[in-house]
């Protein structure tokens, strides 16, 4: 299948490559996809990039993200995109949602002092503003008990069960630096050129 200016179109069943990027609150899931999908494009790359969080606002909707981002895929697969960068999520991203894709989980991890310390900042205002950010603002004991629970979270052992997991220490890496190793260890890589 092609667009009108002769460009391929991958479709569904062509395994577009996906990579979800996932892992605790605060260890910087939406500000390192985003990069990754910055870079991608920078590399001449048409790629597309969504965030969980930006697409099913409604309190303890999950559904409602899945059936966005199954209804998108195709639509950025006709629009020309090559790849997918999806950001969002603690626990095992459900790939379900995207069957015919081919996708590699990519876990972000920093230490609890780290997460602790993200938490804490973006709880007052630091970071880039994201619509429904439900740190901004919270009393510091709210975030304290939010940075245990990423703490618990990132603890947590997890496996996606898809295979070619990549795992980035976010720790002492920029944000730059962790989505270039997250792109240098994703094995589809060479199947955007």
């Amino acid at each position: 299948m092609e667009r009108s200016d002769g460009t391929p179109v991958l479709r569904r069943s062509d395994g577009m490559p996906v990579l979800w990027v996932c892992g605790p609150v605060g260890v910087g899931k939406s500000t390192i996809g985003f990069e990754i999908f910055m870079q991608v494009i920078r590399d001449g790359v048409r790629a597309a990039y969504v965030d969980v969080k930006q697409i099913g606002f409604m309190s303890s909707a999950d559904e409602i993200w899945k059936a966005n981002l199954a209804a998108m895929q195709p639509v950025f697969s006709e629009a020309g995109a090559r790849c997918l960068i999806v950001s969002g999520g603690v626990d095992d991203p459900d790939a379900s949602v995207l069957p015919e894709c081919a996708v590699t989980v990519c876990r972000l991890h920093a230490g609890p002092d780290q997460l602790t310390e993200r938490i804490m900042a973006r709880g007052g205002g630091a970071g880039p503003a994201i619509p429904g950010d439900d740190l901004r603002g919270q009393p510091a004991a709210t975030l304290r008990e939010i940075a245990r629970q990423a703490i618990r979270d990132a603890a947590a052992p997890q496996s996606s069960g898809m295979g070619s997991d990549i795992r980035i220490d976010t720790g002492n890496l920029s944000v730059e630096e962790s989505a270039r190793a997250a792109l240098a260890a994703w094995p589809l890589t060479g199947r955007l050129g």
